[in-house]
């Protein structure tokens, strides 16, 4: 939700731009927390469950962080310097 709220709620691009990067965003984070998911579950059985959610945590945190510099990137490349645009 909070992805099609980013996409949809800047002036630019056009529609149908934001609604490709909607669905490429979505698809993308799907395949990539798929595969999270899989290699916290792998780490829990070979390290055991505290190991697990350690895991969990920190990849949680370094993908929200990959996706917001992502997003900065993009959103920088779209405005350009001027962010004011967007909105």
């Amino acid at each position: 939700m909070v992805l099609l709220a980013i996409a949809f709620a800047c002036k630019k691009p056009s529609l149908g731009k934001k609604a490709l990067i909607a669905g490429t965003g979505i698809a993308l984070l799907f395949v990539i927390n798929w595969f999270r998911v899989f290699a916290v579950l792998w780490f829990g059985k070979n390290s055991g469950f505290q190991a697990a959610e350690i895991a969990h945590a920190i990849s949680w945190f370094a993908m929200t962080a990959f996706i917001l510099g992502i997003w900065y990137l993009l959103t920088k490349r779209v405005a350009g310097k001027n962010f004011q645009e967007l909105i």
